[in-house]
């Protein structure tokens, strides 16, 4: 049953997912479609996408460990040390608080999502090499 309702939640949150590299795309490409066939250039490019991310899905038989791979590189980057650095870069001239707290912390930060990152793609890449 939670299998059947997974399948449901990615069938139809897919179309959302996929919205944002399909704007992307299509405000690259507009210029170069003709606007009578503007809808049918679309609707062609987003099949044409999904058919390719279910191509790779299916042909990578340890997807699972990619996913991994790919959630250890970008969970770290992205919620940690991306976040830490902006704030340190925008916040620089305007002051870092008192006894320089931002700075502790963003620093803590960054220390730590380095250590997750190299980890947690070690990890992965040791899973993937184990496994084939």
């Amino acid at each position: 049953m939670a299998k059947s309702f997974i399948v449901l939640a990615i069938f139809f949150t897919y179309i959302l997912q996929f919205y944002v590299p399909m704007e992307i795309v299509w405000r690259n490409i507009r210029e170069h479609v003709p606007l009578r066939y503007h809808n049918i250039a679309q609707a062609v490019m987003r099949a044409f996408f999904a058919i390719i991310t279910v191509i790779a899905a299916a042909s990578l038989p340890k997807l699972e460990q990619v996913i991994g791979l790919q959630g250890a590189f970008f969970y770290s980057f992205l919620g940690l040390i991306a976040p830490s650095l902006l704030e340190l870069i925008f916040r620089w001239d305007r002051g870092l608080g008192r006894y320089k707290y931002i700075l502790v912390k963003d620093t803590t930060l960054i220390v730590f999502g380095m250590f997750v990152l190299v980890t947690g793609v070690m990890q992965s890449i040791r899973e993937i090499i184990r496994t084939s």
